[in-house]
Order: structure tokens, then C-alpha cells, then sequence
């Protein structure tokens, strides 16, 4: 995660906000945890649709790859909510996937001159469970936006609207940092925003 802040070009010259992403941004996929966390969600679907699991495995699937978020998979299928999200996450146990990093603090101390947000699908519980597990001071960032804030998730642009209304400055002076492309880039891209992709490569992110 370090090595993306380790130079500064002419294209964050003017960057005063940094807002992240929190679940695979923060932390590298795991697997262990994507999986659980799957398997919860198409029992979701069974249990709502009365369909066998692996009809609502397909299901699921099927409505996730428009979206590449099963937050937005689960709302489309009319089964769940943001709450139904939690409920899965603390029925798995979520935080027990979740460890400390060192080299997290470690690096936003590096970060201070920058004003700190958070931008994620989850419900404010599990991202103060999430981040304060990951070793990360919840001091650290002015505010935590949710869905519970716009009635809205990524890829909607009222999150990232949202957060240029908190900030009160223009978009071009913003970096969303994500993990995902369709997701976390190509919203924050869309107003202006200057845009890092984490754990993978982007042509459509700033940085990757």
C-alpha cells in the first residue's frame, strides 16, 4: 500500500482529500473471508427466493457480475439491504478474518498533511469494527461515509457527491483510493476526482 504514496507527481500536486475505500483496499483479499462471505449472501438469496443453493448460487452470480458488488447484487435481487449485509458479516464472524497491520499507522502518519475520509457499501458498525482492528485510529479520518448517510452504494455518485459537499473543495483536489474499477474508479472519475487503484492494474485509474 505504501509504495503508491511514495512519490508525488504534477497529477496529486493539488490533492488535499484522500478517501478510501475500506474491505480489499486497507487490506489484501481474503480469500477465506470472500468466500464465507459469499456462501452467506446465496443463502441469503435461497432462504428469501425459496430456491434451492446452488440455483441461488447461479442467481447471485449472475446479478454480482453486472455490478461487481454484492451489496448491489443483493439490493437488485430485492432480497436484502444494508442491514442484511451486517447481518451476514456478524453471522460469519467478519472480524475475525481481520488483522492487525503495522504498517498501516505507519504510514498515514506519513499521510497527515491530508485531510482523511472513507467512502464504503458496508454499515458504519462494521467499518469501525474493521478499522480499529486493522490497528488504524478512528481519529484519523474527519468523517466515515456509509450508506446509512445517502441511502445509496457505490457505483451511485451520491457517496462521492456527498463527500465533495462535506469538503466544500473542487473534485480535482480529491484522490479516491479503491480496489475496484467499475466500483471505486470509474464513479470518483466521473466528477473529477483523481483516482488510485490498489492490488491491481487500472488504464482508467491515476495510479495503479
Amino acid at each position: 500500500m505504501r509504495r503508491y504514496f511514495s512519490t508525488v507527481d504534477s497529477r496529486f500536486a493539488n490533492i488535499k482529500v484522500i478517501a478510501w475505500d475500506v474491505d480489499t483496499t486497507l487490506y489484501q483479499n481474503i480469500p477465506e473471508l470472500s468466500q464465507a462471505l459469499k456462501n452467506g449472501f446465496i443463502e441469503v438469496v435461497a432462504e428469501k427466493k425459496n430456491l434451492p443453493l446452488d440455483q441461488a448460487a447461479t442467481l447471485f452470480e449472475k446479478e454480482r457480475s453486472k455490478y461487481n458488488a454484492s451489496t448491489m447484487a443483493l439490493l437488485s435481487l430485492g432480497v436484502g439491504d444494508y442491514h442484511t449485509i451486517l447481518e451476514v458479516q456478524k453471522k460469519i464472524n467478519k472480524q475475525s478474518y481481520i488483522k492487525k497491520d503495522a504498517k498501516l499507522p505507519a504510514m498515514f502518519k506519513k499521510l497527515s498533511r491530508f485531510r482523511h475520509f472513507v467512502i464504503t457499501n458496508s454499515m458504519l458498525e462494521d467499518d469501525l469494527a474493521t478499522l480499529t482492528n486493522l490497528g488504524l485510529s478512528l481519529s484519523l479520518f474527519e468523517r466515515i461515509i456509509t450508506p446509512e448517510d445517502t441511502g445509496k452504494s457505490k457505483p451511485d455518485l451520491a457517496p462521492f457527491k456527498f463527500l465533495l459537499k462535506l469538503t466544500g473543495l473542487p473534485p480535482a483536489q480529491h484522490v479516491y483510493v479503491g480496489d475496484r474499477e467499475k466500483v471505486d474508479i470509474e464513479p470518483a472519475k466521473k466528477l473529477g476526482m483523481k483516482t488510485i487503484l490498489v492490488w491491481g492494474k487500472s488504464k482508467l485509474a491515476d495510479l495503479s
